[in-house]
Parts: C-alpha cells; sequence; structure tokens
C-alpha cells in the first residue's frame, strides 16, 4: 500500500509543471506576455516555450494542410497557411495580431493562433 501511495504522490507532481501551463495560456490575453517574451528569444520561463511550441506546431499543421491542398486532399481550409515562414516568424505574427486585435484576447490560444497564421501567411495556390 505504501508503494502505490509513493507511486501516486510522484506522478502527481511530475504531472504538475503541465497542468500550471496548461492552465496559464488558455486565451490570446493570457498567454500574450509570455509570447512577447519567446518572440524576443526569451525562453526562460516554462510558459513562454509553451507559447513557441504551440505556435510552431499549429504552424506546422497548417502548412501541411496547405501543401496536402494541392495533391487533391481537403484539408480543412480554415486550418492552412504557406510555409514560407519560419517557427520564429510564425509566433511574431501572433503577437503582432494579438497586439492588434484586443478585442480578441478573450479568444482561446489556438483560435487565435490560426486566425494570425492564416491572415499573414496565407495558403497560396501554386
Amino acid at each position: 500500500m505504501k508503494n502505490i501511495s509513493a507511486t501516486f504522490i510522484v506522478l502527481a507532481c511530475a504531472a504538475t509543471p503541465e497542468v500550471v501551463v496548461a492552465q496559464g495560456a488558455e486565451t490570446v490575453g493570457t498567454i500574450l506576455p509570455a509570447c512577447e517574451q519567446a518572440a524576443v528569444r526569451d525562453l526562460s520561463s516554462p510558459l513562454a516555450s509553451y507559447c513557441l511550441g504551440f505556435v510552431s506546431g499549429i504552424g506546422r499543421m497548417a502548412t501541411y494542410n496547405c501543401y496536402s491542398d494541392r495533391t487533391k486532399f481537403h484539408p480543412n481550409p480554415m486550418l492552412s497557411a504557406t510555409g514560407q515562414a519560419s517557427d520564429g516568424a510564425r509566433l511574431q505574427a501572433f503577437v503582432n495580431w494579438a497586439r492588434a486585435h484586443p478585442e480578441n484576447w478573450d479568444l482561446d490560444v489556438a483560435s487565435g493562433v490560426v486566425i494570425s497564421l492564416q491572415t499573414t501567411f496565407p495558403c497560396e495556390d501554386n
């Protein structure tokens, strides 16, 4: 019984950082300061690193969707962006969009990232 309790405590403590990061990044407005920090290459906080990874992941998925459309795979057009942008450019695009649209600070982060990438780097037919 003691081993089971000890294992539970270790697992609970190990999961805590991810939970804290996710809870701090629910909306565009709550993640914006961390993304601004990441945009100047300061990844000293877990939330700044989370922002960079989050934007990068959505950006890569959007790029995949853009290229997939060219091969007659029809992904959701709302999640498509060109592949001509680096992760740093994608992050800066999100920061710029968020600063320019404080009326959208209550949006969930994923929606804000998608909108910012889609408007800054539209998927072009080539």
